[in-house]
C-alpha cells in the first residue's frame, strides 16, 4: 500500500505480525515501488520495481539488486489500533 507521510510517499507492507515501511521511489529511476510485487521467499519481504527490477528489502531499505546503486529510506513502524504510525529510523 501506498501512504503518504511528511518524508514523502511510503510503501506500507504488512506480513504477519510484522509491518514495513520504505521510501516509496526507486533510487534507479524514481518508479514507484508500491507498484511492483513483493517476494517473501527469503523470509524478509524484498520489493521489485516495476520499472527496470531493482529490488530492495523491506526491512532496511537496502539495495538487494540493481540497476538501483543506493537504497530507499527505511522507517520505524507500529500499529496502534487500526493506524500505521511510522518514523525514520535512528
Amino acid at each position: 500500500m501506498r501512504a503518504d507521510s511528511p518524508w514523502g510517499a511510503v510503501l506500507v507492507y504488512g506480513r504477519s505480525e510484522r509491518v514495513f515501511a520504505i521510501a516509496n521511489m526507486c533510487t534507479h529511476q524514481g518508479a514507484p515501488l508500491h507498484r511492483g510485487p513483493v517476494d517473501l521467499r527469503s523470509g524478509i519481504p524484498i520489493a521489485t520495481c516495476p520499472a527496470h527490477g531493482s529490488m530492495f528489502d523491506l526491512a532496511t531499505g537496502t539495495v538487494r539488486r540493481g540497476p538501483a546503486m543506493h537504497p530507499v529510506a527505511a522507517y520505524e513502524t507500529r500499529v496502534v489500533g487500526d493506524d500505521v504510525q511510522i518514523r525514520p529510523k535512528a
